[in-house]
């Protein structure tokens, strides 16, 4: 902060700085203006104008160029250069007058700020008129943007000669072009950038081909368990994560059921019985009246030795194969019926007597 004796202001810096080689952006430098007068009751009282001034003003963009400064109270004043807005300028000139309007390293501009204390009723009446501008609102102190028209109203009204009696001075701002010798307090933007430090970082946009590799890692689902062998490269399936017991399945889907909760007073509908030549029909029933839930029996979960009951051979389908006794008792009558009528048999001759 540079603060001088006997000041009535304090800058936050004394330079503003534009880096070399000149791009075709827009630099802005910020400088904030702190009003060093103490505060009293009455509010028009130690009120602060300035005015920025230079020799240079079309070449400088200063927002805002007036204002108004309460006791203690800070305002940020901004002062931007306008690279592209330049250049089109020194395109319409010819000679050396395309050189004066590009700055370069020996440029040496400086810029003014005219600082004045404010007679009392001459801050009450742009407070009161402040007040008219905003709806008949009282307005409680401010910044400099709120009274822009009324600190320029009074430099018109004083001109160039100010009274011996007012209280004012003037600082300077000195411009600085180049890559070195940059103050640690300086304050500046490029391109919109929230302010940093004195030389900002170089600006980097990604290709195409360069955002389309830099994705992010694929989303797991929150019910997958974690695994350390999780790799977003592989391509092949990642290892099924473990499953449930019996136990448990059956837990969880008592827990899921609309009948589960007891409190209600609509009874649930009763379960059909299961058919006979289902496994586990007999071994109890499901979600009775009672509460209780039979669990399946493991052969009904697992169907592994049905499944290899149907793939035997058929030689021991045919050898095993199960006859009822009155189909026996056909088969070996009719078997006698011909061995009875066929001749040369030991029984034809026996009944016979042939």
């Amino acid at each position: 902060m540079a603060v001088v004796s006997g000041s009535l202001v304090q800058l936050s810096q004394e330079s503003l700085y534009f880096p070399l080689p000149l791009k075709d952006i827009t630099i802005e430098n910020i400088v904030q203006v702190r009003n060093l007068l103490g505060r009293s009751e009455n509010k028009a009282e130690n009120v602060i104008a300035f005015k920025v001034l230079g020799t240079v003003r079309s070449r400088y963009s200063v927002r805002p160029s007036t204002g108004l400064i309460f006791p203690g109270e800070r305002a940020k004043i901004r002062f931007l250069l306008d690279v592209p807005q330049l250049r089109r300028q020194a395109s319409k000139q010819q000679g050396e007058k395309a050189a004066v309007t590009l700055p370069d390293a020996n440029t040496k501009d400086e810029l003014f700020v005219d600082i004045a204390v404010l007679p009392k009723d001459q801050a009450k009446a742009c407070i009161e008129s402040s007040a008219r501008d905003n709806n008949g609102e009282k307005a409680e102190g401010g910044t400099a943007g709120m009274y822009v028209e009324q600190a320029a109203a009074f430099w018109k009204m004083i001109g160039t000669s100010k009274p011996k009696e007012m209280r004012a001075e003037r600082r300077k701002l000195s411009c600085v072009y180049g890559e070195e010798g940059v103050p640690e307090s300086l304050v500046m933007r490029i391109s919109g950038e929230k302010p940093g430090s004195a030389v900002p970082p170089p600006l980097f946009t990604p290709s195409r081909t360069e955002t389309r590799f830099t994705s992010s890692p694929p989303l797991v689902p929150k019910t997958r368990p974690q695994t350390n062998n999780t790799d977003a490269t592989r391509r092949s399936p990642p290892p099924a994560p473990p499953r449930c017991s019996p136990s448990a399945s059956a837990r969880s889907r008592d827990k899921s059921s609309p009948y589960a909760d007891s409190s209600v007073g609509a009874t649930p509908p009763k379960s059909r019985p299961l058919p006979m030549g289902l496994p586990g029909a007999n071994s109890g029933s499901l979600g009775g009246g009672g509460g209780s839930v039979s669990r399946p029996p493991a052969a009904a979960l697992n169907p592994k030795p049905a499944l290899a009951h149907h793939l035997q051979p058929l030689w021991k389908e045919c050898l095993f194969y199960r006859v009822s006794s009155k189909m026996l008792v056909v088969l070996l009558f009719l078997s006698f019926l011909c061995a009875l009528f066929e001749s040369g048999t030991f029984l034809s001759r026996l009944l016979i007597g042939q």
